[in-house]
């Protein structure tokens, strides 16, 4: 039996789901990634909110990360455009990346493998 609403309103609906469900995948993945991110030495929260609700709840800080996505969720649910959801996943799309670029190659100075060795740079001062 074929649905009763007109095919031109089926595709936008399942691309906004879509879009809906890849922000909420991308925020899980936010979290996992920063958790693991952030036990590397050097490496820090650079989201100030997000740092200081690390610094306040400790190992609960994704709590009012949760409150703000389900929130939005909520909101990009009744929205009828679409470019504040593709900025969004955008957006998260290129916090993970951030997180993942942090652990996908370590700095030999960061991970320890030559310590008291200094840091080289292609052009010294006074050069």
């Amino acid at each position: 039996m074929r649905d009763a609403r007109p095919r031109s309103t089926i595709k936008p609906l399942r691309a906004h789901w879509l879009m809906l469900a890849l922000f909420v995948a991308l925020q899980i993945a936010d979290i996992i990634t920063t958790n693991r991110a952030l036990t590397i030495p050097g490496i820090w929260e650079a989201n100030p909110l997000m740092a200081w609700s690390q610094a306040k709840l400790g190992t609960a800080w994704w709590l009012p990360k949760l409150a703000v996505v389900a929130y939005l969720c909520v909101a990009a649910a009744c929205m009828r455009r679409r470019w504040p959801m593709v900025f969004a996943v955008s957006v998260s799309g290129l916090a993970v990346l951030g997180n993942i670029s942090h652990f996908s190659c370590p700095h030999p100075l960061r991970s320890g493998q030559y310590p008291g060795q200094e840091p080289r740079f292609l052009f010294q001062a006074g050069e």
